[in-house]
């Protein structure tokens, strides 16, 4: 596999899959209306040799080499190539740099009554329900909170330096240290390396007259 790096992305092209994945999670609308996204901090977890043209595809994989397929017992199997251990590590670093660390995922799937049957600790956000993990982290503990979470059509998790609840994923989406999100059919992630802006009214005013 070719090295995997960060790379850059244009924040107009980035803006509407990371809204759309923001919406899916609880986000209240699809227009950034509480904040900014600052387009110096949106990255993607991508082989160095990527085409602009798939690079910019997030919503279907081929970004990384095929694995080779394996025989089972019964019969030969090819595994989905993918970034978590790379991600888990970013992740990790990300929440040590947090005096009260707290790894936030959205979980997509289970209900609460299922989460709680299965002692999984877990908030309610805006009507979408995330996984909330505090204390000390490691990669292989992260990488398997990352894989417990993911799906190949979506994957949302937050790095939070507190304890407190926010009153809504908005809210969630500014008090992020670090945001990570799957992309390209679950091979892989973009990420957001610092807190988004909080749109003022000036901001807002000039959205709606456009």
């Amino acid at each position: 596999m070719d090295k995997i790096v960060s790379i850059s992305l244009p924040v107009d092209v980035a803006l509407e899959y990371i809204q759309d994945v923001f919406h899916d999670a609880g986000a209240s609308g699809k227009g950034s209306e509480d904040y900014t996204l600052a387009p110096e901090n949106i990255f993607a977890l991508a082989p160095e040799s990527v085409d602009s043209s798939q690079l910019l595809d997030f919503l279907h994989g081929g970004v990384l080499e095929p694995m080779p397929k394996v025989f089972d017992g019964r019969t030969l199997v090819q595994c989905v190539p993918s970034t978590v251990e790379i991600a888990a590590k970013i992740v990790c670093e990300q929440l040590t740099l947090s005096e009260q660390p707290a790894l936030w995922l959205h979980e997509a799937l289970l209900t609460q009554e299922e989460l709680g049957a299965r002692n999984l600790p877990h908030v309610s956000v805006d009507g979408a329900i995330y996984l909330v993990f505090t204390g000390s982290f490691d990669s292989s503990r992260v990488a398997e909170l990352i894989r417990y979470s993911q799906q190949s059509w979506h994957f949302l998790a937050f790095v939070v330096d507190g304890t407190n609840t926010p009153g809504s994923v908005a809210e969630l989406i500014r008090a992020a240290k670090f945001i990570l999100i799957g992309a390209y059919d679950g091979e892989s992630f973009l990420y957001l390396d610092g807190p988004a802006q909080v749109r003022t009214s000036a901001d807002k005013r000039t959205r709606t007259e456009q």
